[in-house]
């Protein structure tokens, strides 16, 4: 019985609320799924909000989250989000200049 309670316990602090009170779960357990769906929210956030939510990314999957760091940033088959490649890369290029030296001519 113990075992129910934890389970029991474990999903409900799981879960969250969404702007119209809607009961929702606080991540889908995937960080690259995670971003897509923060994707909105981060447009106009600060520098470190931005780099924080990216930094889960990179250090999951490194290759990946440049890939799909390119997506988001791409204007015609992507999203279109600039300024949220435009802060990653800038990031990328300060902490890990050996990744941002060999995708520097794909911008």
């Amino acid at each position: 019985m113990e075992f129910m309670t934890n389970v029991k316990s474990e999903l409900n602090s799981a879960k969250n609320f969404t702007e119209n009170g809607a009961v929702a779960y606080k991540t889908a357990g995937n960080e690259f799924l995670d971003f897509n769906f923060k994707i909105a929210s981060l447009r106009k956030a600060e520098y470190e909000h931005i780099v924080s939510n990216f930094k889960k990314l990179f250090y999951s999957d490194k290759v990946l989250a440049i890939k799909y760091l390119f997506y988001v940033g791409d204007i015609r088959e992507g999203l279109g989000e600039r300024n949220i490649f435009k802060t990653c890369i800038k990031w990328l290029s300060k902490s890990h200049p050996e990744y941002a030296k060999k995708v520097l001519g794909l911008i």
